[in-house]
């Protein structure tokens, strides 16, 4: 199993950025859930404002290290990135 060997520094990296990602979730739930969805009225537009602030950073933060996990994780990624550099110089 490569986790147990070469892919425990890109799991543990992993790991210790899913605690920003949980905030930004928390921090989103917390405001959201005092936001009336179904109307619209002037009085949610920050609360709503920053609702959906929070969760685009989640949803971001999420991205970015589930991608970083796969190019540190995966050494098959590197030789793909290799093959596709050699075929777009020639």
């Amino acid at each position: 199993m490569y986790i147990l060997k070469e892919g425990r520094a890109a799991y543990l990296e992993f790991l210790r950025n899913l605690t920003p990602q949980i905030l930004m979730l928390s921090l989103a739930f917390f405001v959201g859930r005092k936001i009336d969805f179904t109307q619209l009225d002037w009085a949610y537009a920050t609360p709503t404002f920053i609702f959906y602030s929070f969760m685009l950073i989640a949803i971001f933060a999420a991205y970015a290290n589930a991608t970083l996990f796969m190019e540190k994780y995966s050494p098959s990624l590197q030789v793909v990135r290799l093959l596709a550099e050699l075929t777009h110089s020639n």
